[in-house]
């Protein structure tokens, strides 16, 4: 299920509507009664909503926990990035090929930078997320 979570899930609008939905289901289980009465029969339905609530759960779970993957990896690229650039622009050049050099690692950096930009503000938006649904 973790497969196909990280496959279908791209925005943080798939992620926050599924799990709003989970909930909405949740909250519709709870309206069904624990006791259903045909005639004289009374058929109890609190296994089946036990069963339906732990898949529920479980479901809630597997998402909230590819979620806190999402956000670690995203951190882990965004880490990299910096310590990446941090290793560039630390080097002193010092012939003027360098300094051409520098100038070009220097633009990539900056065109990085800007990509992993918007995957932070993405991250923050998911963090948000994830301490909203779960905290």
């Amino acid at each position: 299920m973790d497969a196909i979570i990280e496959k279908h899930f791209n925005t943080n609008e798939d992620w926050e509507m599924n799990l709003k939905g989970l909930r909405l289901k949740r909250r519709d289980l709870e309206k069904i009664p624990e006791i259903y009465k045909i005639d004289c029969f009374n058929i109890s339905l609190s296994i089946y909503k036990n069963s339906i609530e732990d898949l529920i759960q479980k479901h809630i779970e597997t998402i909230t926990g590819c979620l806190r993957n999402s956000i670690k990896g995203d951190c882990d690229n965004i880490d990299e990035f910096i310590n990446f650039a941090y290793e560039k622009l630390n080097r002193k050049p010092a012939s003027i090929e360098e300094i051409t050099q520098a100038k070009g690692e220097i633009y990539e950096i900056n065109q990085k930078r800007q990509e992993l930009s918007e995957k932070y503000r993405k991250v923050e938006e998911k963090n948000k997320l994830l301490r909203n649904m779960v905290g």
